[in-house]
């Protein structure tokens, strides 16, 4: 009996886990700061005090506003970054289909996790704090498209 290999859908896995190792090694940094972000947005009780007290004072106080332009220019940052990063990386970096996949769109996921962090943060249900972050990091995806 002779083995024939791995299937195309187990390849094509394959394929995109070294893809996305090969994209994301260069880029680690601005995933190592999503997580830090991520971190201190959600964990410490100075946190959950921080939020809560701008929940309270509803989406049209000048905070919130605020909040919504910071996680504006921050998405375009990690977009932009991302996009540098990945665009100065060795040539090497295309060594598949997936990795044109990858490179294409992990800009644009990573432009929408800030307002996605920051929805999850608010999230209450019964506000609407956390669907204008939603809203906004769908924006965020349309623009980066």
């Amino acid at each position: 009996m002779q083995s024939t290999g791995p299937s195309t859908l187990e390849r094509q896995f394959i394929n995109y886990i070294i893809a996305f190792y090969q994209t994301q090694r260069n880029a680690f940094v601005v995933i190592i700061t999503l997580l830090i972000s991520f971190y201190i947005l959600n964990i410490p009780d100075q946190a959950a005090d921080m939020i809560n007290a701008v929940i309270d004072d509803g989406v049209f106080s000048r905070l919130f506003q605020y909040i919504l332009l910071s996680t504006f220019v921050w998405s375009w940052t990690v977009y932009g970054s991302t996009r540098l990063i990945l665009h100065i990386s060795p040539v090497g970096i295309r060594l598949n289909q997936e990795c044109d996949v990858l490179l294409r769109w992990l800009p644009k996921l990573g432009g929408m996790i800030p307002a996605l962090i920051l929805a999850y943060a608010f999230w209450k249900p019964d506000r609407w704090q956390p669907y204008l972050l939603l809203l906004e990091s769908a924006l965020m995806l349309g623009l980066f498209l």
